[in-house]
């Protein structure tokens, strides 16, 4: 339940309540109790009252009142009087003024009020519709101008006086062929001159056909140069117009969907080029070849990510972009930024596919993500898909390695070998293999030449029979720990020193068993 009075903190009990009194003829609204009640007036518009009201429990709430409805409002102070009185001239326009008028309006209507009552509930107010005013005042120097509620760009504001133009010259030219029926042919001079304006508009030829409409009873007095617009043939401009329309209604649908066929956009070159060769004034393709190129070269980018399946694909679409590029609906920069974008992609193919042949994780993982795959999201995925499953390939493999090492060093050897296995598995082309094996077959050497070591030797040898590429070389690793192992290669492995003793040794015991038996023959 709403009530009229009461206690606000909104309201202010020393400014008290403003009056709001409903037309006799007028329905109240629904809030009001009975055609005059208090409220709080807080802000107007063309059409309505805001008005605060007080709830049964003594909340407040805002509620719109319509003007209509409105036969008088007692304002509880002069200040706020002055203020609503003032609006209409305070708050901000239906559209954008010039430079001059927010001057106007702060210097004439809201100074003098801020002077006359300063301190009260509406300076707030009327300082920030100063603020408004200034801000809406800074875009309009800068060239901006709003009608509504939409602000045009300093470009879209030409645009719109074009619009503007345009839309007066089409109510004209009935009013000049009315003049021209009655015999005034005054309005002949400068016809052509404001047509001619339009040759880049998809209007020109409805402004064609009116030319050709108005001329046609008095021929013989037309001007040259509107007969020549006369002759123009708006039949076939209207149909390239329509075309080039059509063309961009189909690129909204590629985008829209995200496709990537690239047989999608041979139409769409094959007719701009069309268009562009019969109506190159045409407003509009330089802006559609370049939204069609922003499609195509991110399919570019995203051909160039694929796999090697996809080639075919690459070509067709650098073919058609510089297609599109030859066309003449685009600058020669452009053209040339497109040829060096097509060739960054191939190089970025070209490049993926070597280090994913060659096995160069790393590599594979550190190469730079171009600009324009990381602005188009699929390419973006694609391209992160390729360098993080390198990355993966790098930690797991490095990662086995390490295991396989330190297997290694505790003696371990069926882990190490199968920690190894699975490093080899992961990345066959490690550059940590060979740091490993270089440890294993120098590991190896020195075991070898300790005949206690044999064994460990031996379990080394496994290890690199494991992976490593020099199979030559295992192999006569495998016939130098044989000899070792074998009598010959025993006494190969003696000093002479050890040669003597062993010597004297085998002397010594024959001559002790020589004596041995002359002692027992005695017996």
């Amino acid at each position: 339940m709403l009530l009229g009075c009461g206690a606000s903190a909104g309201f202010g009990q020393e400014q008290g309540f403003d009056v709001v009194i409903i037309k006799n003829n007028a329905t109240p609204p629904d809030f009001a109790a009975g055609r005059e009640f208090k409220c709080r007036v807080l802000d107007s518009d063309e059409k309505e009252f805001s008005v605060e009201l007080v709830q049964a429990a003594g909340v407040p709430v805002v509620k719109k009142i319509a003007k209509s409805l409105v036969g008088e409002i007692r304002f509880a102070t002069p200040a706020r009087t002055a203020y609503f009185q003032s609006n209409d001239q305070i708050r901000l326009p239906k559209d954008s003024r010039d430079d001059g008028y927010y001057d106007r309006v702060i210097a004439d209507t809201i100074n003098p009020l801020l002077e006359k009552f300063p301190g009260t509930d509406v300076a707030a107010l009327l300082s920030a519709a100063a603020g408004e005013l200034r801000q809406e005042q800074r875009l309009v120097r800068a060239g901006w101008v709003r009608r509504g509620k939409i602000w045009y760009t300093p470009e879209e504001t030409g645009e719109y006086a074009n619009q503007q133009e345009l839309r007066q010259l089409l109510g004209d030219l009935r009013v000049i062929q009315d003049e021209v029926l009655r015999g005034q042919y005054e309005s002949f001079g400068g016809l052509a001159e404001r047509v001619g304006k339009f040759k880049n508009n998809a209007y020109y030829p409805y402004l064609l056909e009116g030319v050709q409409v108005i001329i046609r009873p008095a021929r013989n007095l037309a001007p040259p140069e509107l007969l020549a617009l006369g002759r123009q043939n708006s039949a076939t401009l209207t149909g390239l117009a329509r075309r080039f329309q059509k063309i961009r209604d189909r690129l909204d649908e590629i985008q829209a969907q995200q496709l990537t066929a690239t047989d999608l956009f041979t139409p769409l070159v094959s007719e701009l080029a069309v268009v562009a060769k019969g109506w190159p004034e045409l407003e509009g393709q330089g802006e559609f070849a370049e939204q069609c190129l922003g499609v195509m070269e991110n399919n570019l980018w995203l051909a160039a990510l694929q796999t090697g399946q996809n080639d075919g694909d690459f070509t067709r679409i650098a073919d058609q972009a510089r297609i599109l590029a030859d066309c003449g609906a685009i600058s020669l920069t452009r053209k040339q930024e497109i040829q060096t974008e097509a060739t960054d992609a191939a190089e970025l193919k070209k490049k993926l596919r070597q280090l994913r042949e060659e096995q160069k994780y790393q590599e594979l993982a550190d190469v730079p993500e171009p600009q324009r795959v990381a602005a188009f999201a699929p390419a973006h995925k694609l391209f992160a898909a390729v360098t993080d499953e390198a990355r993966a390939r790098v930690t797991e493999s490095d990662g086995l390695f390490a295991q396989s090492q330190a297997a290694y060093e505790a003696r371990n050897w069926a882990a190490a070998a199968a920690e190894l296995t699975a490093a080899f598995k992961s990345w066959p082309k490690n550059p940590q293999g060979r740091v490993y094996f270089s440890q294993l077959t120098s590991d190896f050497t020195a075991a070898l030449a300790d005949r206690k070591e044999h064994e460990r030797a031996r379990h080394i040898l496994l290890l690199l029979r494991t992976g490593w590429p020099e199979t030559a070389q295992l192999d006569q690793f495998e016939q130098d720990l044989e000899h070792t192992q074998s009598w010959k290669g025993f006494m190969e492995s003696l000093s002479k020193a050890q040669i003597a003793a062993i010597v004297g040794g085998v002397v010594a015991l024959l001559v002790a068993l020589k004596l041995l038996g002359k002692l027992l023959a005695k017996k």
